[in-house]
């Protein structure tokens, strides 16, 4: 089952250009952010990078729509579990979602969700 990095990879999004990361598209965040909260009802938390990666990019998406709050309140529960996996995906997705907090530095939990991003990029 694909994770929410491929979701527009795998046509959700539908706006995949040649060699572009999969990842959310910009054009359509809401559409994908349904596509990941059902993955992640269907997935559970159990499973791991699956779940990390769905949550960043769930973090992504509300970043997109402008939801600072939501988008750091899943930049948190994305890296709760990332702490649990090995990933390069994943970190790949950590990596893409700290620019999404850059530029916001007057915001606590953006500067909180950045910081932490960063600890965790650096281990």
């Amino acid at each position: 089952m694909p994770g929410a990095w491929t979701v527009a990879a795998h046509g959700v999004g539908g706006c995949r250009g040649a060699g572009e990361r999969a990842g959310v598209c910009a054009t359509r965040p809401h559409r994908a952010g349904e596509e990941i909260r059902q993955a992640l009802d269907r997935r559970g938390p159990e499973a791991g990078r699956s779940n990390a990666l769905d949550r960043l990019g769930l973090a992504e998406v509300y970043f997109l729509g402008g939801d600072l709050t939501a988008g750091c309140q899943e930049t948190h529960a994305a890296l709760d579990v990332a702490e649990r996996v090995q990933s390069g995906r994943v970190r790949e997705g950590m990596a893409w979602l700290y620019s999404y907090t850059v530029g916001h530095g007057a915001s606590r939990p953006v500067r909180e969700a950045r910081a932490r991003l960063r600890e965790q990029l650096a281990d």
